[in-house]
């Protein structure tokens, strides 16, 4: 498999970490941490593992909102307009080249910033367009939220995920 790692230059943002395949698992979570090709951290194999568990040749990860943290506590108060731009200039990439399942993972996370929430519909804009399968693991939250992969247990089952109507509802 192929590795895909987009960075800024000051690596404070992550775009895009994965190894991709002809049928990739393509996550979405709300920022990424630190993990890098050769840093994985337990986010990251998490994903890999529910990708193979899933017959998935490969997985991407890809984030709300594309600003390094290891605590979302730390993300920036008010949206960084071009960080955000290029987020979703990377999210196109991705949708043109792989069109695979889309797992939404980001969990209660996405109640941190309220911008988030906006974020995530603009990505959803440029994902609709591509007629992917949309999918989650378990149950949501108790707040209606994807579960991110690190609160789910590892024999959960992947789920459809009604992406239009949990949008109507943000």
């Amino acid at each position: 498999m192929i590795w895909i790692y987009e960075k800024n230059e000051k690596i404070s943002a992550r775009y895009i970490l994965g190894q991709v395949g002809k049928k990739p698992l393509i996550c979405i979570g709300v920022n990424p941490s630190t993990a890098t090709p050769q840093n994985l951290d337990r986010t990251i194999n998490r994903v890999i593992n529910f990708s193979k568990k899933n017959n998935y040749d490969g997985w991407i990860m890809l984030n709300i909102y594309p600003q390094r943290s290891q605590d979302p506590n730390y993300l920036d108060n008010t949206k960084n307009k071009d960080l955000h731009l290029e987020n979703l200039q990377f999210i196109k990439k991705i949708m043109e080249e792989y069109r695979g399942d889309i797992w939404c993972a980001w969990g209660e996370t996405i109640e941190k910033r309220s911008y988030l929430k906006q974020c995530l519909l603009d990505i959803f804009n440029i994902i609709n367009e591509y007629d992917c399968k949309w999918i989650h693991l378990g149950t949501v939250t108790t707040s209606g939220h994807p579960r991110h992969p690190s609160r789910s247990k590892s024999d959960v089952e992947f789920c459809d995920f009604d992406i239009k109507n949990y949008i109507e509802k943000l």
